[in-house]
């Protein structure tokens, strides 16, 4: 994706003459701030449609064509991680949207997180003051995260709270950097 034009944190269309959007200042109220955002594609027609069909649609078959479509960032990190949904939601859907796109592609990734309640609404305001939902897995107690690079991925970025409350818990462990890649903003 292009990113002129754009808020150089999250990648959000901006209005001239803005060089960082008001989601990101009301993010940066409340969370260290993630390095940056890598996406392919707006979320709007037909990217919007597909990724509708493959996420609620359990149309798994768009996986590979997805897959086929995205280019993570070729930069070197010590962890890829996906960003879970909760268990309930991928046995209801019966696939994990993010790792089984990181499947078809073949990348190596380590489940830190876990993703133990919801956060209700998805509006900003509604998860602004919400419990993080997301705790690191038992694995994850196991490795050295100090000064480590992590790739955190997920499908779709609208708010970037889902993101950044991730990249929080991991923050915890005095990580290094934190990017986030989503296959569609």
């Amino acid at each position: 994706m292009d990113e002129e034009g754009y808020c150089k944190q999250c990648l959000k269309p901006l209005a001239t003459h803005d060089t960082r959007c008001s989601e990101c200042v009301k993010l940066s109220r409340r969370f260290t701030l993630i390095d940056h955002l890598y996406c392919e594609y707006q979320n709007k027609d037909i990217v919007k449609e597909t990724m509708n069909r493959y996420r609620n649609s359990g149309d798994t078959a768009l996986c590979e064509v997805i897959a086929s479509q995205i280019h993570l960032p070729k930069k070197q990190y010590d962890f890829i991680v996906p960003i879970p949904s909760l268990i309930k939601e991928d046995m209801k859907r019966t696939f994990n949207p993010v790792t089984q796109v990181l499947n078809a592609k073949k990348v190596s990734y380590t489940n830190l997180l876990v993703k133990n309640r919801t956060t209700g609404s998805t509006a900003f305001q509604g998860k602004h003051n919400m419990k993080n939902p997301f705790d690191l897995t038992q694995a994850a107690h196991s490795f050295n995260l100090e000064n480590k690079t992590i790739l955190l991925v997920n499908d779709i970025y609208t708010t970037g709270v889902t993101e950044h409350q991730a990249a929080e818990i991991l923050f915890v462990r005095k990580i290094g950097k934190v990017d986030v890649f989503t296959f569609v903003r």
